[in-house]
């Protein structure tokens, strides 16, 4: 689809680049596209990353992204994104725009996990990815595959339920990982810059309090955080982007006076604690804080719920800018600089770009599968129009054999006929079967299209917005219930998988299952 740009605020020297653009007329949502990185101002001009002589690969799209950002993202050679999915969509975004080669092992992954299933790999896979730019303008992607500063089943109260079952399934990084990755970015004279995404939605190398119980945020005092000191003694990054927002802030909080005041001042802790391990590793570079963003209450299930915790996400700005200004870190102001007409499908995130959703083996892939589908649906409906007709004949022969009045030779001679009829229409119907057989094999592992580069939405998220308000409880009876995620059979079986293996207790299933059996499937597409 085409894009329309539109030139980007700065704030001190951060810069927050927002494009917008309308990806599905008949729901009506403007979609946001934004990254963020360290840069010192915008210019008007785009150039082409590569130098003027490169040239890209014949099917991959050319990168086009901000000149200035790029002497920036040079300067820092390694900028690390840190935070929740505002920040991974952030990242992703600004791989969308620099069209890295997406790994071969990544490739192989997403086709077996992540395109059959983009909404299951946005809540279950691990996302920490490294984006490589060299000299000869090539850029690569690469699947980090282990969680560097998170903690597996570090899960608080705030968190709803994904976490809990995800995360216990994944690795953490050790130093093999971190000095792999760092030789790769600082130790090839041929990188231009990196960015490296790694998923931390609350506390960095360590377990999050429970904010809703007035936890204590140990800090420095957690042995966990040995590790991460061990990975800056060995090497760190030019620069750093952190959000800490909706993990611990996910909705308004029915609190007031004395009790909101501790819950703040305890977030403030996990915060500043972030921020101190850095500079207390001997961290120079750049580091900027990114606040919560703005609501777009108008999708929300519940309005006036919304408008209370975009109040009270105000007061956690607020506070935040503050600290940043006590601790030297620069703060990015992310309500004034996303543009008001934008609309969030869920009310609280931008549309996700699809890991190597750009990438031309991906999306060729994809289309393969799509029209390898559509072949065999064509077959298919040619075998069965064959069954048909052979069907009707042979009714029709065996009917005449039922009437006939005519000699014995030419009654036997029908009789054969209709034999030879009814051999045709046994293997034609076996045919038939088998082509039904591949044809579900293939629509059970059918690619998701990149259409729209839509992870999560826009029209999975909006339909599921809509199925949420229709079926609500006093909402207009007599329309039946469509399935939810988990009644369909893959998400089912998924379900059953997890909560059979020992360690998973059944109030964790029971927490899988509030997750995700209030969201909606959309309505069938039309066509195929």
């Amino acid at each position: 689809p085409q894009r329309q740009w539109w030139p980007a605020a700065t704030v001190q020297s951060f810069v927050a680049g927002f494009f917008v653009r309308s990806l599905d007329p008949p729901v009506g949502i403007e979609v946001l596209r934004m990254w963020a990185l360290v840069a010192a101002s915008v210019l008007p001009a785009v150039v082409h990353l590569a130098a003027p002589d490169a040239k890209p690969a014949p099917a991959q799209p050319t990168p086009i992204v901000n000149e200035h950002l790029v002497a920036r993202l040079t300067e820092a050679r390694w900028t690390m994104m840190i935070g929740d999915s505002i920040v991974l969509e952030q990242f992703l975004e600004l791989s969308d725009q620099l069209r890295p080669t997406c790994s071969d092992p990544l490739r192989a992954k997403l086709k077996t996990s992540e395109v059959m299933d983009p909404m299951a790999y946005f809540f279950f896979g691990v996302h920490e990815y490294s984006l490589v730019c060299k000299r000869d303008g090539s850029c690569s992607f690469e699947d980090l595959g282990c969680l560097h500063f998170q903690l597996p089943g570090n899960c608080p109260s705030t968190e709803p339920a994904n976490c809990m079952m995800t995360q216990r399934q994944q690795r953490s990084c050790d130093f093999a990982d971190w000095k792999r990755l760092a030789d790769t970015i600082l130790k090839d004279d041929q990188v231009l810059f990196a960015v490296t995404y790694h998923w931390t939605p609350t506390t960095i190398s360590r377990d999050s309090p429970d904010l809703n119980l007035g936890g204590k945020d140990v800090g420095a005092g957690s042995p966990d955080v040995a590790r991460f000191r061990q990975f800056m003694d060995y090497a760190q990054p030019g620069a750093v982007v952190h959000n800490n927002c909706l993990h611990s802030h996910p909705a308004a909080v029915n609190e007031a006076g004395d009790k909101y005041a501790d819950r703040l001042t305890l977030w403030l802790t996990i915060v500043k604690n972030n921020v101190e391990l850095f500079q207390e590793s001997g961290f120079r570079g750049a580091f900027v804080f990114q606040g919560c963003p703005r609501l777009d209450c108008g999708h929300a299930q519940a309005p006036s719920d919304c408008e209370q915790h975009e109040k009270q996400l105000s007061v956690v700005n607020y506070a935040a800018a503050k600290l940043m200004a006590a601790k030297g870190i620069q703060y990015m102001d992310l309500v004034s600089t996303m543009d008001p007409k934008v609309r969030l499908p869920d009310h609280l995130h931008p549309c996700q770009i699809r890991p190597c959703g750009w990438d031309a083996s991906m999306q060729s892939y994809v289309a393969d599968a799509a029209l390898g589908f559509k072949n065999a649906t064509d077959s298919y409906l040619k075998r069965k129009a064959d069954y048909d007709s052979e069907r009707t004949h042979l009714q029709e022969v065996t009917k005449g054999l039922q009437i006939w009045v005519g000699s014995e030779d030419g009654r036997k001679r029908l009789a054969g006929h209709a034999q030879r009829l009814a051999t045709e229409v046994d293997d034609t119907y076996a045919h038939l079967v088998s082509s039904k057989a591949r044809l579900d094999r293939l629509a059970k592992s059918l690619p998701v299209a990149y259409a729209n580069d839509h992870g999560v939405c826009p029209s999975l998220v909006s339909q599921a917005i809509q199925d949420a308000k229709k079926f609500a409880p006093g909402a207009a009876a007599g329309k039946p219930k469509r399935a939810t995620l988990l009644e369909t059979k893959k998400h089912r079986a998924a379900y059953q998988d997890f909560c059979a293996k020992p360690t998973n207790t059944s109030g964790t299933c029971k927490l899988w299952r509030d997750a995700f059996g209030n969201i909606r499937r959309p309505p069938p597409l039309p066509g195929l």
